[in-house]
Parts: structure tokens; C-alpha cells; sequence
């Protein structure tokens, strides 16, 4: 059995600067891209060259400050929803949103650390409301609720 060939009619080169028929990017296409490309890393450059605000963090006096705040806010909660002394930390979060996340969580284990109050565990993270409102804890899992003493 033979096989008969057909052949094909040769392709002939495009012409200097006419669109590509392959679907490769022309040479004009491609200066096009590497100046957008240009111009976004000047921006970039700019901006990082831009001297950012100082981060100022909270002092120690700072955060000696908020602590009756967060004990106050402790014994109210406990009062207004009746918890039987153990308040759940994100009740505590949603109760003061001017502190920031990291101040809070400093706040509530120096306090723990002078004995002024108790940091509890959940002892089922999935059952809680809002696990990542806790304060995880990589010795003792997930601090969910404080106790004052």
C-alpha cells in the first residue's frame, strides 16, 4: 500500500513589521509590554523609595495603663451576661475595639502573669464561636477565656 504525500504550499516569511500569523507576539508587541513593564517598576521603585511613617509601639507605661481598662471590662461583662467568671476573650475584643489585637493579648497575659486573672484553654476549639479570636498559645493551645481572680 502506498501512501500518496500531499504536500503542503511553503510558507513564506511575513514581511518586516506585519502582524504575526504564528500567534507569537511581534517585535513592536513585545517593546510595548517591556515599556508598561518598565514603567511599573519605576512606580514601584518610587514607592518603595518613599520613607514609610514610624511604627510607634505602645510603651510599657502604655499598656500598664490599659490594664484596669481590661479588668473593668472583665467584671462588666461577667456582670451584664452572667458567665459564672469565665469571659470569653472575644467578648472581651468585641468590648474594647479602640486596642489593637497584639496590645490586647499582651495585656491579658501580663495580667495572668502577676495572678490578677486566669487564662483558660478551649478544650474544644471547634465548638467555640470564633476560635481566631482567641489567643493561641504554643505551650498550652488556644486561650479562650479569662477568669479574674
Amino acid at each position: 500500500m502506498s501512501r500518496s504525500r500531499t504536500s503542503s504550499p511553503a510558507k513564506k516569511p511575513a514581511a518586516r513589521g506585519a502582524p504575526s500569523t504564528s500567534g507569537e507576539p511581534t517585535r513592536a508587541v513585545l517593546l510595548r509590554r517591556i515599556e508598561v513593564l518598565e514603567s511599573r517598576l519605576d512606580a514601584l521603585e518610587r514607592l518603595v523609595a518613599q520613607p514609610s511613617p514610624p511604627q510607634q509601639a505602645p510603651s510599657r507605661a502604655n499598656l500598664d495603663d490599659l490594664e484596669p481598662v481590661v479588668v473593668d471590662t472583665l467584671l462588666a461583662l461577667d456582670r451584664e451576661h452572667r458567665l459564672d467568671g469565665l469571659v470569653p476573650i472575644p467578648h472581651v475584643r468585641r468590648s474594647l475595639p479602640g486596642f489593637l489585637r497584639a496590645d490586647l493579648d499582651r495585656v491579658l497575659l501580663s495580667l495572668e502573669r502577676r495572678f490578677r486573672i486566669d487564662l483558660k484553654i478551649a478544650n474544644d476549639p471547634m465548638s467555640i464561636e470564633a476560635p481566631s479570636d482567641g489567643i493561641s498559645h504554643p505551650d498550652r493551645g488556644l486561650l479562650y477565656y479569662a477568669a479574674l481572680r
